[in-house]
């Protein structure tokens, strides 16, 4: 039986296998994000679009302590947080929750964006907000969209137009790029 979040709420997550003490909630959400270039030339309406591969997904993980053994557990948890990334490939860390590794986030590896800091209240309960960026090294990935159906296709001139005006913006970048040079 798949996970309910209603009947089984997970109400914590982990890093590296261990478990943060307290309350985490998932403060933004973890959206799958597409990418798409816009293929425009210059004298058409609209553009042909490229799929250039999924995003990474930012999002962030509140967190609350409200009793002196979660301070203890959160000093220790933390020191995941805090350091700076050192080197030119630092190392990402394993993350589990049930709705970052579900379909179709797939979120099992990340990096700290924003360092926690505390927030406290009178009633002696405080909240550690941590935001983290989707790692994944990156694959191929590159498609064309099909045509819509019933969208008319593009007249062998409108191709043969569509083509000249991108060999014309290339020339103008390169006119320009070179003369900038000199």
């Amino acid at each position: 039986m798949a996970w309910d979040p209603i009947r089984d709420p997970i109400n914590y997550y982990k890093l590296n296998n261990v478990r943060c003490p307290g309350v985490s909630l998932i403060g933004d959400p973890a959206d799958a994000k597409r990418n798409w270039e816009q293929q425009k030339s210059m004298g058409f309406s609209g553009a042909f679009l490229r799929y250039t591969g999924d995003g990474l997904a930012e999002f962030s993980m509140t967190t609350y302590l409200w009793e002196p053994v979660q301070f203890d557990q959160w000093r220790d948890f933390a020191k995941m947080l805090l350091p700076a990334p050192t080197g030119k490939k630092p190392d990402a860390l394993l993350i589990w929750h049930p709705l970052l590794v579900l379909e179709p986030n797939n979120i099992t590896k990340v990096v700290v964006t924003s360092a926690p800091t505390p927030v406290g209240n009178q009633q002696s309960l405080y909240t550690f907000t941590t935001k983290f960026t989707q790692f994944r090294v990156p694959k191929a990935a590159s498609a064309k969209p099909a045509k819509a159906p019933g969208a008319p296709e593009p007249t062998p001139e409108e191709l043969a137009m569509f083509a000249q005006n991108q060999l014309n913006d290339a020339l103008i970048l390169q006119i320009t790029t070179s003369a900038g040079r000199k």
